[in-house]
């Protein structure tokens, strides 16, 4: 088996002139902007105008990406059952009590300062961490590559994820460590991601992300799964990916959690026989990732009915 440790180091990426500006940029306003209400909407307002092109409609909204935007800026991250539902570990808890554990991840350990990684024993191999208060990081930890970045661990414990994004709704997440167990169909290879996108507590489409750690292709879906004709930043393929043979479950385990949110996404794993909840996202990529063609906008913006 390939180590997917292995997939990550060897990805050979360089980020273009325009991505090093933007994060340079980025770096810069983090550093002088006050970190407050004023604050994080102006770093917003800037990194939505460098990402998309153009500035939000933050008057009477009506695109997918305003209406997010808005949703980032206007206090809506801070209901406590969104913050809640952001720390990977507690998400957990609430996955278990609408729909039952058994569509819950594993979890093998807990970590909850970086003096625990030094003792830190994993039992069941494969397995995955990750931090619980950040979007990103993950480590796989195999049997064929059974190290442990233990000084990579312990920096997690420093990320300060709302410092980095500016999403409100981290602000107040205690950073943790969580091990849990790999899910997939033969114990080996990295799941495709099921993203369902519910609005006011009804899917209405569908995001798959595949081989995300070796070329990363995204597609979007209708409910009966017929391929939609929009991207969003990555790559696509001609060749569409296979229904889920659970599709119709993961549609009513993402119906069921995002009843309390007018707009939430559910993101899943599926077997043929199980279907797994892996974390509950309030604000796609704090609404900047560019949508094409530019009228896409329009049609997901509608989905958010008379809660825009």
């Amino acid at each position: 088996m390939e180590s997917k440790r292995e997939d990550i180091e060897n990805r050979k990426y360089t980020p273009s002139l325009r991505v090093r500006a933007a994060r340079l940029i980025s770096a810069i306003l983090k550093r002088i902007l006050p970190r407050n209400t004023w604050g994080d909407f102006t770093f917003g307002l800037c990194v939505f105008r460098y990402s998309q092109g153009r500035f939000p409609q933050v008057i009477s909204p009506r695109g997918y990406s305003d209406l997010l935007f808005k949703m980032r800026t206007d206090g809506t991250l801070l209901d406590p059952l969104r913050q809640f539902v952001s720390d990977k570990e507690f998400v957990k808890h609430f996955v278990g009590a609408v729909v039952g554990w058994e569509h819950t991840v594993k979890t093998y350990k807990v970590l909850h300062s970086p003096n625990e990684v030094d003792d830190l024993e994993l039992e069941r191999l494969p397995c995955v961490l990750k931090p619980t208060h950040a979007c990103g990081p993950v480590m796989f930890i195999t049997e064929d590559e059974p190290i442990l970045d233990r000084e990579q661990l312990k920096s997690w414990f420093k990320i300060d994820y709302y410092k980095e994004s500016r999403e409100i709704n981290y602000k107040y997440l205690r950073p943790k460590v969580i091990v849990e167990e790999f899910f997939s169909e033969d114990g080996q290879t990295v799941p495709s991601d099921y993203k369902v996108f519910c609005f006011n507590g009804i899917p209405k489409f569908i995001q798959v992300d595949s081989d995300r750690y070796s070329g990363h292709y995204q597609h979007f879906y209708d409910l009966a799964w017929n391929r939609l004709k929009f991207t969003a930043g990555f790559f696509a393929r001609p060749k569409d990916d296979p229904k889920p043979q659970m599709l119709d479950d993961m549609l009513d385990i993402a119906a069921q959690l995002s009843r309390p949110f007018p707009f939430v996404r559910v993101d899943m794993y599926s077997t043929e026989t199980e279907v797994k909840v892996g974390e509950l996202t309030n604000c796609p990529h704090g609404s900047v990732r560019k949508l094409d063609p530019p009228e896409t906008e329009y049609l997901l913006g509608g989905y958010f009915g008379d809660n825009r």
